[in-house]
């Protein structure tokens, strides 16, 4: 930074230290939407995993009691989200 003031002046030091804030805020201000997507996405993805996993796991069950259309319902409002 002292290089480019010291060659060049003030003004182009100053657009200089601009550009680097201007990045690293729109870097920060980025994350932090994409972290609290992806926490969402995630979420999501555990209890659409979770859902299958029971739903496979008791398959028998399920088809024994006839709740197969309960359980593709289940399952499809959880995908929706």
């Amino acid at each position: 930074m002292h290089i480019v003031m010291n060659k060049l002046g003030v003004v182009p030091g100053g657009i200089v230290v601009g550009t680097f804030g201007g990045y690293l805020w729109f870097t920060w201000w980025y994350s932090e939407k994409r972290r609290i997507l992806m926490k969402k996405v995630n979420d999501s993805e555990d209890k659409c995993g979770g859902l299958l996993v029971d739903s496979v796991v008791n398959a028998e069950n399920v088809r024994y009691f006839g709740r197969q259309k309960f359980e593709e319902r289940r399952y499809g409002k959880q995908l929706e989200q």
